[in-house]
């Protein structure tokens, strides 16, 4: 089947290729007689090639640890298999954009592809068993089906997008409806066309097998290797909502095929994410994510209780117990305060009641200084108390009618109902002053946490606001109180001029 649907794309003339030089490389890697001078010399002759590869083999991500100055040098290094593979790899990521599919996004293509082959090295080094190198290159190439489909079938591919923006999950599915083959079988089909290596074609062919073993003489196999860079990849870059399910999934598979706990999977996760943003750079693809496992993990915990107590909500009509489940809901599973979802209800109903009252009101937006060298210097775990302990200095600061929420990662909110323009600004002051006063202590050291807010206002009639807009000025001011040192407080004009 999937010989068939290549064939299709085949007779178009619009299939992607390698490029020339990339072409060359293959060649003499297929001959016996190459010897790693002919490679050097063919490389020289693209020098935007030449470049990107002397770019890596000095940057961390390479591991040399020394620098290398010339392309003799570099090639000599990486080795015949591994300049073979690079090329191919650097090439056609930066290769010429043609007409595709109006729903196929090409930068998000190449940004999940190389996601999938920094996550499949990683992992093939843990292994030990499979070439790091090939690693990387069946993971970039493993969905190059589909953009071959995009590109030679751009007419038959779109309605397969289409609906998988509805059946995300089901794309595999949907190809075969409408195809009668995957984008799996025809990559296949491509890259024995494009006559690369047997062992890279057959780890992605048998990928998707579930007869296939997930291990022989007790190690790993190339295509499990791929499979779990292939979830891993979705995590770095699904939206939220496709998300869900694979932050436990990709746990599960870690801890059974590879000899590390979870502290280590979510240190080698944030490794991921680093090699994945260095390579973004070298090859000029959008790459990286601020979101560490841990952030996963607290992220499918809310959806998981929100959907359970949906569930429970709608099959027990006991008004106390739904209360109860409305709550978790609405609350930070790790700070306790309310989440954003909370936020955004409450922050829609006190604008509609300042309307109806003639009342002000007033919004704080507050930011962690320099969270992320907590995580980075003493670990998740006090990056999680530094959070806790904002939460709730922020909580028994605010008055009985505020709300304190946690809008999204180290920034917090606070909405102030009936709130005089005068008094927004000694709020925000007594807020700043709650957070420096913190005590924290991590292996005899003392923490210091500040944080730097923004505030803006909404007032009838006169100064009437929305939700958007209202959060649109805080967010502004709160980016000013960061350029202005961190650990102030930026109030919008109006507010400076009541005060």
């Amino acid at each position: 089947m999937g010989n068939d649907l290549f064939q299709r794309l085949k007779s178009s003339n619009r299939l992607p290729s390698p490029p020339g030089v990339a072409l060359k490389i293959l060649e003499l890697a297929r001959s016996d007689d190459t010897s790693l001078d002919d490679l050097a010399k063919v490389i020289s002759s693209d020098p935007a090639l030449a470049s990107r590869m002397l770019k890596f083999v000095n940057s961390p991500s390479a591991g040399f640890g020394r620098q290398i100055a010339t392309l003799d040098e570099a090639v000599n290094q990486i080795g015949l298999r591994g300049v073979q593979l690079m090329a191919l790899s650097f090439s056609l990521v930066s290769s010429g954009r043609v007409e595709v599919s109006p729903s196929f996004n090409f930068d998000m293509f190449w940004s999940r592809s190389l996601a999938c082959a920094v996550a499949s090295k990683t992992f093939a080094m843990h292994a030990g068993r499979m070439d790091p190198n090939e690693a990387f290159i069946i993971g970039l190439l493993y969905h190059i089906g589909q953009m071959a489909a995009a590109c030679a079938v751009p007419e038959l591919y779109e309605p397969v997008l289409v609906e998988s923006l509805t059946r995300p999950r089901e794309l595999l599915v949907i190809e075969k409806e409408k195809l009668g083959a995957t984008h799996i079988e025809a990559g296949v089909q491509l890259l024995q066309d494009w006559k690369l290596p047997d062992s890279i074609w057959q780890t992605i062919a048998t990928s998707q097998d579930p007869k296939a073993p997930t291990t022989v003489n007790g190690r790993i196999t190339s295509s499990r290797v791929l499979y779990i860079g292939d979830v891993t990849a979705a995590l770095l870059c699904d939206s939220k909502e496709e998300r869900s399910g694979k932050v436990e999934e990709i746990l599960k598979l870690v801890l059974e095929h590879f000899e590390i706990d979870e502290a280590a999977w979510t240190e080698l996760y944030d490794q991921i994410i680093r090699d994945w943003k260095a390579y973004g750079q070298l090859l000029s693809v959008k790459a990286g994510t601020d979101k560490s496992f841990r952030d996963l993990q607290e992220e499918a915990r809310e959806k998981i209780a929100a959907l359970s107590a949906a569930t429970v909500m709608e099959n027990i009509g006991i008004k106390g117990q739904n209360q109860q489940l409305q709550q978790q809901v609405r609350t930070d599973a790790l700070t306790g305060v309310s989440n954003r979802a909370a936020f955004d209800e409450r922050l829609a109903g006190e604008l509609e009641r300042a309307r109806r009252t003639q009342c002000p009101l007033a919004l704080c937006l507050l930011d962690i200084d320099h969270f992320k060298k907590f995580n980075d210097t003493h670990g998740h775990q006090v990056g999680d108390q530094v959070l806790q302990a904002v939460a709730k200095a922020l909580d028994e600061t605010i008055r009985k009618m505020d709300l304190v929420a946690r809008y999204g990662g180290e920034e917090f909110a606070v909405i102030a109902p009936e709130c005089a323009p005068s008094k927004a600004g000694s709020l925000a002051e007594r807020l700043r002053e709650a957070v420096e006063e913190i005590q924290l202590e991590v292996a005899g050291q003392k923490l210091r946490v500040t944080t730097s807010i923004g505030v803006a206002f909404a007032q009838w009639p006169g100064y009437e606001r929305t939700a958007a807009e209202l959060i649109k000025t805080a967010d502004a001011k709160l980016y000013e109180a960061k350029r202005g040192g961190r650990n102030c407080c930026r109030l919008e004009e109006a507010l400076k001029q009541a005060a």
